[in-house]
């Protein structure tokens, strides 16, 4: 606690609003369960800061005589909504206002700028869906909450579907608020009744009618695992809702309450309800008939063939990879369809289809585009190690380090591989062995020395992992990961490669490693040393030259140490 107050005194140094309001967040963060009070005065604080670092971003705009959408420049306040809304639903309800009405004073200034004006209810299921993402349920339930003070929108029920795949008990009981909600709402509709059928009857497709009264199906991918299955009580409560919805008289003139929206809406549900609900079927069947007196012809018979669609429409399975080989095909030169093709290998790798991914390289003409292709290839794998070996075999690490060892590798990238080796050779009991193989990702990550960038990746890779096998050489791995880091004046966090001139690789092998490198933080290697030794790790983390990345190592050790601290108490 000592820590995270002091580094949160020392924030003011750090130059950037964005990264000073970012420091006082995780400290407000970190600090919460140990003392709430200085927790909450930090959160005020990250607050005014973030607010004048998207203010002075704003402002720029304007002084540069630029036209823009000023909800494009909330980042340092929507990371400060993110984590306080997590710790406490009710201290993001002030901040959100407080956002609205800072818009609302500058959207006049957005002009002709394209896009919509910032509306609470979508920011709102924004922050939710974060926090949903987080693991943060009950938060993001609450924060979603206020939005059913409208009509039910399609963002919402998406929200609540993808909330049921996490938390069944929180989104059943935002749910039945929903249903009750809509029928006490004398204007709701077809929109209402269509939409919240989708949680209950069909979770991955949701329909609904736009303003010029065209039908839309929106597909809805799962996330999590399957959620149980509905419960009586609330199917129950869904059907009675929309059957009061779809047999009183139409209300205003919205989408949703047109003849054409209404005669859909019965006609989909209706073999629902007589399968589910069937006491109210022959009020709905002469609904059906009414509405259909209403419509044109040619409007009810479109609107019919498209009853039956309950999901996307699925057909033979196809080739993933078809429009990149397509687009091969067609090309009018060589290097055209060696560009295809590349961008076809980089699909393939980021799907996993390594057999694919090879044939593909294998077809490219221009020998550099094929080196890329095959570097694209490798790091994927290579990032996919744990996975794919991790398959209880006794012998599967050294699979995975004869992988790495015969693959076209950069030295960081083959450290990272024989990392991912001993941390294998580890969890099978394999103490030597995993120490041997660790042995070898040192020699290759000191070889990586050309650029900051890869230096610093490979440093981190092996000290993170060192750490986590309690080796002798941990603390040392450790000093050497500062060593690189400081050398290496854009590193943020997390290794990076977006910048040509930090590292000769192109836009695909780029975005390859940096994914196959993403597992790896700087803040996660301090979680590590705080865990073998927090006195040690706050000195390390104090080496770091950087105030930003100071700051973050140190609230990374101070989170673990109160994370145990409630354990102690408890012995």
């Amino acid at each position: 606690m000592a820590l995270l107050l002091e580094v949160a005194s020392t924030a003011s140094h750090i130059e950037e609003p964005t990264e000073r309001a970012g420091v006082l967040t995780f400290c407000a963060d970190a600090l919460w369960d140990g003392d709430e009070q200085s927790a909450r005065s930090l959160f005020r604080r990250a607050w005014e800061t973030a607010t004048e670092a998207d203010e002075e971003d704003w402002t720029e705009v304007e002084r540069n005589g630029g036209r823009d959408l000023p909800e494009r420049y909330t980042a340092a306040r929507d990371l400060v909504l993110q984590y306080a809304a997590a710790r406490d639903p009710r201290m993001a309800e002030p901040l959100l206002r407080a956002l609205d009405e800072w818009l609302a004073r500058h959207q006049s200034g957005a002009g002709d700028a394209d896009g919509p004006p910032a509306h609470d209810d979508g920011r709102r299921l924004s922050l939710a869906h974060t926090l949903l993402e987080d693991g943060a349920y009950a938060s993001a339930a609450a924060v979603a909450a206020p939005a059913l003070s409208g009509s039910v929108g399609g963002d919402f029920v998406h929200f609540l579907v993808r909330l049921r795949e996490r938390a069944p008990a929180e989104a059943d009981g935002l749910y039945l608020r929903a249903l009750a909600a809509a029928r006490s709402d004398p204007n709701a509709g077809a929109n209402e009744a269509l939409l919240l059928s989708s949680y209950t009857l069909t979770p991955r497709l949701l329909a609904s009618f736009d303003v010029d009264g065209a039908l839309h199906l929106r597909p809805v991918a799962a996330s999590g695992g399957a959620a149980p299955d509905i419960s009586p009580r609330v199917r129950a409560a869904f059907f009675d809702a929309a059957a009061a919805i779809l047999l009183r008289p139409a209300g205003d003139a919205r989408p949703g309450n047109t003849p054409a929206a209404l005669y859909f809406a019965v006609g989909r549900l209706l073999p629902f309800f007589e399968r589910d609900a069937p006491r109210y079927a022959p009020a709905l069947h002469a609904r059906a008939a009414a509405l259909a007196q209403e419509l044109e012809a040619a409007r009810r018979a479109s609107l019919d063939s498209r009853l039956a669609t309950l999901g996307p429409a699925s057909g033979n399975p196809q080739d993933p990879l078809a429009a990149y080989v397509e687009a091969a095909a067609r090309a009018s030169d060589e290097r055209s369809r060696d560009g295809a093709r590349l961008t076809a290998v980089e699909e393939a790798a980021k799907r996993r289809l390594w057999e694919r991914a090879r044939s593909l390289a294998a077809e490219i003409a221009d020998e550099e585009m094929r080196r890329v292709a095959r570097s694209v290839t490798a790091a994927r794998q290579v990032a996919a190690l744990p996975e794919a070996y991790a398959d209880d075999q006794r012998d599967d690490f050294e699979k995975a380090a004869a992988f790495v060892r015969a693959a076209e590798l950069t030295p960081a990238l083959r450290a990272l591989g024989l990392a991912e080796a001993a941390g294998l050779a580890a969890r099978r009991g394999k103490r030597e062995r995993a120490a041997a193989l660790l042995e070898e990702a040192f020699g290759h990550a000191r070889e990586a020395g050309g650029d900051a960038a890869m230096r610093a990746a490979a440093a981190l890779v092996t000290a993170t992992t060192a750490l986590r096998l309690d080796s002798p050489r941990a603390w040392d791995a450790l000093a050497e990961a500062v060593d690189a880091v400081n050398e290496d004046e854009e590193f943020d966090n997390v290794p990076s490669f977006d910048s040509p001139s930090r590292v000769g690789l192109a836009p695909g092998e780029r975005e390859a490693f940096g994914d196959a490198f993403g597992a790896y933080t700087l803040d996660g290697l301090f979680e590590e040393a705080a865990r073998k030794g927090f006195d040690r790790a706050a000195a390390e983390a104090r080496r770091l030259k950087s105030g930003l990345l100071r700051a973050n190592a140190l609230i990374a050790c101070a989170g673990v140490a109160l994370a145990k601290a409630p354990a102690a108490k408890a012995r």
